[in-house]
């Protein structure tokens, strides 16, 4: 039984060091998440483009080509 005490005492600790943890990892990067978040999506967007641009053109040359 005392060992079973032991058990749930250390899984209760580190279940609170993981919210600390995680806490403090929220508040450094909230603040810096804004801004990456933008340019993120912003590079995102121009690789999907990039990548969109010979698809759209085959497409256009196939459909010339049928017609």
């Amino acid at each position: 039984m005392e060992a079973l005490s032991r058990s749930s005492t250390s899984v209760e600790k580190g279940i609170a060091e993981l919210r600390t943890f995680r806490k403090v990892s929220r508040e450094y990067f909230g603040a810096e998440a804004g801004g990456e978040y933008l340019k993120e999506g912003i590079f995102f967007a121009w690789i999907a483009c990039v990548a969109a641009w010979p698809i759209t053109v085959m497409m256009y040359e196939l459909m010339r080509m049928t017609i």
